[in-house]
């Protein structure tokens, strides 16, 4: 019976969204050569990271064939402008029990483009900070940034989306005073300091395993965790080019302003941050977040990046539902690969045929 509740909240997520599909659609008011649906399941299949994939993607639509990049942006300049993120996204968001461990991190959005309409790469970039339950795997809320500055995005979303009760697990990134101190009151935290801090310095002198501390009228808990050698090489082989000295340092120290938690407490909650790391290896390899704007003359960047990232962020979240539903059932774990190819099927036939069995699909994928 449970997994046939989970199966129908699958199908209830995806039923949502019908109603946003149809509007999209009623924006073409007479028939063409080429229809918006149509336009529409091509970006849910082409939805990916490779242009390549994508190119195949367009060329394999027969409806398509033969339709111009110009035939292509005019219909999706009528599907960028929907809410995406309210139609979409926050159909695929599970409420779960508090309290909830979320983890925190943040990916750059590269953008390509020039007021003057001369293509230059990497003009400027956008932040992309998400939260993701760690217990479901799933995104619980995301924010796109203005800019590089991932602590004013996910600010924002503090204030919105989490509750008193919701623990955040961050990185190095978000470990400034400044930050901390604006959330202290609203939301607990744990959150690894960088080293450059003389907090931390002093810390590690006085050699204590942990310390409460007036962090300029902030109390805070210090927890020193101790890397061993192989977390220590995975951590730096993720981040490859963009590691720093920080992730070299043979231990990292944490930071709390929930004083009840254990020293061990503190390290596995942080130990369940790398949660969001695999998940975004599976949003940026399988989906379309990190160069989403395709064209560099755009009036409505936004828009045009807005979309794509709801997309990837709903079917990241099914996918992932689906992955845990199939290890329930049968008790094997299957590739996430396999399943976001099942939902990006399913997402084709819905659009095509309002009728489509999902339930019958997705049993059937089972």
């Amino acid at each position: 019976m449970s997994t046939f509740n989970d199966v129908c909240k699958v199908v209830q997520m995806i039923q949502n969204m019908k109603p946003y599909f149809d509007m999209i659609k009623s924006s073409q008011k007479r028939k063409t050569t080429y229809l918006i649906k149509d336009v529409l399941r091509m970006l849910f299949l082409a939805c990916k990271d490779s242009n390549k994939a994508r190119e195949e993607e367009t060329v394999r639509m027969e409806s398509l064939n033969g339709a111009s990049s110009g035939n292509i942006s005019f219909w999706k300049k009528k599907i960028v402008v929907h809410d995406a993120y309210t139609h979409m996204f926050k159909h695929t968001i599970i409420p779960a029990s508090a309290p909830r461990v979320i983890a925190v991190d943040g990916s750059v959005i590269a953008i390509n483009i020039s007021s003057d309409g001369v293509k230059r790469v990497g003009k400027a970039s956008m932040t992309l900070c998400s939260l993701l339950d760690v217990d479901s795997n799933m995104i619980v809320d995301y924010a796109i940034s203005e800019s590089c500055d991932e602590i004013s995005a996910l600010r924002t979303q503090i204030i919105t989306s989490l509750q008193p009760t919701d623990l955040i697990v961050c990185d190095r990134n978000y470990g400034n005073f400044e930050f901390l101190k604006s959330i202290n009151n609203d939301i607990r935290f744990i959150t690894r300091l960088p080293v450059h801090l003389n907090i931390v310095t002093y810390f590690k002198s006085e050699k204590k395993v942990s310390s409460i501390i007036d962090y300029n009228g902030m109390a805070v808990k210090l927890v020193r965790y101790r890397v061993d050698k192989k977390t220590k090489q995975i951590i730096l082989d993720h981040y490859g080019e963009l590691s720093q000295k920080d992730d070299s340092e043979s231990e990292f120290i944490l930071a709390t302003n929930d004083l009840t938690l254990t020293n061990i407490q503190c390290i596995d909650y942080y130990k369940q941050r790398w949660n969001i790391e695999v998940g975004f290896k599976h949003l940026k390899s399988n989906f379309d977040v990190r160069n989403p704007l395709r064209t560099y003359k755009c009036c409505n960047i936004r828009s045009y990046i807005a979309f794509p990232i709801a997309q990837s962020m709903a079917m990241y979240n099914i996918s992932t539902y689906i992955r845990s539903i199939y290890l329930k059932t049968t008790g094997k774990s299957v590739r996430m690969t396999r399943c976001i190819a099942e939902v990006r099927g399913l997402f084709d036939k819905i659009i095509q045929d309002p009728l489509y069995s999902i339930m019958d699909s997705i049993i059937g994928f089972m």
